[in-house]
């Protein structure tokens, strides 16, 4: 099956991953404050590349099932996910929009992240 035959729910997931996973970081740093510097709570900044691996791999099995020749996607889809989603569109003959979506959310997430910063604790 090529192209609108496949759905594309868990592309546009991992789409939006860097922000989403960014919000839940940020509610969890809220609730225990305290332990924010702590090296257990730096572990959660894991959470995205985690949330993404399991979702491109979601992702994959169902191209699989629906037939697509996934040959190589695999390891896009554990090392990099905008390289999976743009191999993703090329091969499924799609536009790259989730691809690109992505990469518009990663670069959110940073501005969010910096913009969150103390300032003040940075220059002291």
């Amino acid at each position: 099956m090529k192209g609108k035959a496949v759905n594309n729910t868990l592309a546009w997931a991992v789409a939006y991953v860097p922000v989403v996973s960014l919000c839940l970081i940020g509610l969890i740093g809220k609730w225990f404050g305290p332990l924010l510097h702590t090296p257990g709570f730096m572990l959660l900044w894991l959470l995205g590349p985690i949330l993404s691996v399991i979702l491109c791999l979601a992702d994959l099995a169902n191209l699989r099932r629906t037939g697509v020749d996934t040959r190589g996607m695999a390891v896009w889809a554990v090392m990099l996910a905008p390289a999976y989603l743009f191999v993703r569109a090329a091969r499924l003959r799609q536009s790259n929009r989730y691809a690109v979506v992505w990469l518009v959310t990663f670069v959110a997430a940073l501005l969010i992240a910096f913009l969150a910063l103390d300032l003040k604790a940075l220059s002291s």
